[in-house]
């Protein structure tokens, strides 16, 4: 119908930037959301948490755009694009995971990032799978 023939209309490149959006998006939520289930005090203009969810954005942009996740368009995903999803996602767990080690700065701890990598993991594919049936099922 006319939401089908208007995102078909939008340029590629901006179907792709929206979709980096909404995952930078999950990625600042579901540190949040692991934050809020962990602590009992939750700080999120603390050093640590805007320090650790700048470098998870990061970890997980360059990991997802390696894994060559944005390259289907959501119409277009399918079982193969979630699973490639959830690999991403283990790879940049690890990623944010290591950095402690190699950046001077203090970061989250193993158990948080993994928390939150599964948060990611759900909610990139919990969204995706949304608008893809949302398409669907308008058209």
């Amino acid at each position: 119908m006319d939401l089908l023939k208007f995102i078909d209309e939008l340029p590629r490149w901006f179907r792709k930037v929206i979709l980096l959006i909404t995952d930078i998006m999950v990625v600042i939520v579901a540190y949040m959301f692991t934050n809020i289930f962990k602590e009992t005090k939750v700080d999120f203009l603390s050093e640590v948490f805007i320090e650790s969810v700048i470098t998870a954005v990061v970890v997980y942009m360059v990991i997802f755009n390696l894994m060559h996740i944005y390259r289907p368009i959501v119409r277009y995903s399918s079982v193969k694009e979630y699973i490639r999803i959830s690999l991403a996602g283990i790879i940049s767990i690890i990623f944010a995971s290591c950095v402690k080690g190699i950046v001077n700065y203090q970061t989250m701890s193993v158990v948080t990032n993994t928390l939150a990598g599964f948060f990611v993991i759900v909610m990139a594919i919990s969204y995706r799978v949304f608008f893809r049936l949302t398409i669907t099922y308008i058209a």
